[in-house]
Formats: C-alpha cells, structure tokens, sequence
C-alpha cells in the first residue's frame, strides 16, 4: 500500500478517475512558505501582514523499476505537469486530497542498479519530488 498518491480524483470525490501511487517513499520533508510581507519598522518593530501559508513536500523513494518510475513521469508529462489531487496517508481519507504540482524541476532522478525477485535491473531509479501546494 502507498502512503502517497497523485492523480485526479471523480467529480463526486467518490474515487479516483486517474491515480497513480508514489511508490517506496521512505523519506518525506514538510515546509511551509510564508506569503505575505514582513519586515521591521523604523522603531525596530516587526510588522508583517500574512496572506497564507502555502506547504511543499519533499519527497524521496526508494529503488523501483524503470517502468514503476516512468508511470508516474509520464501522466505528469501527459498533463503538462499542471496541478492535480495529492494525498498522503496523514491526510487520513482519500478523499482528504489538495491541489498540487510536481513540476519538472523538482523531479530529481538517479540511474541505479538494483535486484528485486532475482532480477537484476540496471536502469532502476531513485526519485526525489517536490510536491507544491497550489
């Protein structure tokens, strides 16, 4: 089972139309992006006025099959890499999704070599997304 996914979810939300699982994440960093203006005033007071908070995700995986790597690259490929439905399992239900991006410059993949079953996969990969909260 994966802890996180990405996709689209059906108009009722009732489930996914397209979904596809982030697989072997063993490493995932929160921050979080202040959107507003802050800075000091000319008596030494901080003033700031806050817009939001917006949140990104990094996240890494483990070693996976070429094609485990490319089914999620190329639907994000296949939508543009515009916005879509990002669940994590601390979000609790599926339902539970926000809008998001993975854009392509925040893919990050590395060629490894790796054996899984007693088959040996030299083109393997390792990713690390950054899943930014629109």
């Amino acid at each position: 089972m994966s802890i996180a996914k990405f996709g689209k979810r059906n108009e009722g939300n009732t489930g996914w139309e397209v979904v596809k699982e982030i697989p072997y994440v063993y490493q995932q960093e929160l921050r979080r992006e202040f959107i507003g203006e802050r800075a000091r005033t000319a008596g030494g007071n901080m003033r700031q006025d806050i817009v939001t908070v917006k949140r990104s995700w990094r996240i890494e995986t483990r070693r996976m099959t070429y094609s485990e790597a490319y089914d999620l690259i190329d639907y994000l490929s296949s939508i543009f890499f515009s916005a879509g439905d990002f669940w994590l399992d601390e979000f609790g239900a599926e339902s539970n999704t926000l809008t998001c991006y993975i854009p392509p410059e925040e893919i990050r993949e590395e060629r490894v070599t790796m054996s899984r079953d007693g088959t040996w996969h030299n083109d393997a990969r390792e990713l690390i997304l950054t899943v930014i909260e629109r």
